[in-house]
This record gives structure tokens, C-alpha cells and sequence, in this order.
């Protein structure tokens, strides 16, 4: 079974999964709009990673804590869903 053929999975073969993050160096306010919750959520959703983290030092979260925050939380993306009035058989 293909991951895209799962039917657990909220998407099907026709939909576009679209990246949008890059690993590099983030602000709080920059990860709340690619998972597109609130700080506090993020605050919230980051407590049990703190410890493997480390302390964010200044503004941003360095290329290493994001690159835990996304192997923790997932990596973000957007599913485009494939218009059927399109899609030809």
C-alpha cells in the first residue's frame, strides 16, 4: 500500500501536499504562522521537547531546535484538494 492510497490518511492520490517550511532559523511569531496556531498553542505544544531543545537564546529558534520542533510536531504542509471537475479519468 502507497502512502498516498491510505485511507486513514485525509487526502487521496488526485490532492497536492504543498511544503511550506524550510529548515533555517524561525522566530516564535514565524512558527505560529506555518502551523498556523496562537503562541500560547505553540508554548503549549513545545513543553515536553524543552529539555531537548535547549534554551531559544534571543530571538530566534536555531536551524538544531527546529529541526527538533519538526521531527517532534511534523513537518508542516498544506493540502491543496484536487478539484474534481478537473480531474479526468
Amino acid at each position: 500500500m502507497t502512502p498516498l492510497s491510505n485511507p486513514i490518511l485525509p487526502f487521496n492520490a488526485k490532492d497536492t501536499i504543498l511544503n511550506i517550511a524550510e529548515v533555517r532559523p524561525y522566530t516564535t511569531k514565524e512558527l505560529c504562522n506555518i502551523y498556523k496556531i496562537s503562541d500560547k498553542t505553540l508554548h503549549k505544544w513545545l513543553q515536553p521537547f524543552r529539555k531537548k531543545m535547549g534554551i531559544k537564546r534571543g530571538r530566534y529558534y536555531t536551524v538544531a531546535q527546529v529541526t527538533i520542533i519538526f521531527a517532534s510536531l511534523g513537518i508542516p504542509f498544506t493540502i491543496i484538494q484536487a478539484d474534481p471537475a478537473k480531474l479526468t479519468a
